[in-house]
């Protein structure tokens, strides 16, 4: 099962906010997602085959124009497994969709928190357990 990369960017690294990688730090917690580059307004493209089933907020309390994201429902080799982008904003609710189709914008986030690079955030589930989604992404070929 392969994943692809929801921008042409690649994972975001260290900056002013810290680190995008599966478990950094989070003050009393771990990061349990993948932070992956994208310019804002650029489009977000699905990482796999699936159900966009509804928006998904990263936050209980507003943030501002960035608590928007989708809730992606895996079909084919994905079935069982969901994926949350946060971040962006849905393009389709309710549709089915292929992987690397486009499925989101992304929203500017640096008026909400200064000195971050332009990201969304991939949270990789299964039976509601959180996965690292970086040993299933896809390589890029030299």
């Amino acid at each position: 099962m392969i994943l692809h990369p929801p921008t042409a960017f690649g994972p975001r690294l260290t900056d002013a906010r810290g680190s995008g990688a599966w478990d950094a730090p989070r003050g009393r917690r771990k990061h349990k997602g993948l932070d992956w580059e994208t310019a804002p307004w650029g489009l977000v493209h699905a990482p796999m085959d699936g159900l966009v089933v509804r928006e998904a907020k990263p936050y209980r309390q507003p943030k501002g124009d960035i608590n928007t994201g989708l809730l992606l429902e895996g079909t084919g080799a994905w079935e069982g497994w969901s994926l949350k982008l946060f971040y962006c904003s849905a393009l389709v609710i309710g549709a089915q969709v292929r992987a690397r189709e486009p499925i989101a914008v992304a929203r500017p986030m640096r008026e909400e928190y200064a000195g971050i690079t332009p990201h969304v955030h991939l949270a990789l589930l299964r039976g509601g357990t959180a996965f690292d989604p970086t040993p299933y992404l896809e390589k890029k070929s030299a």
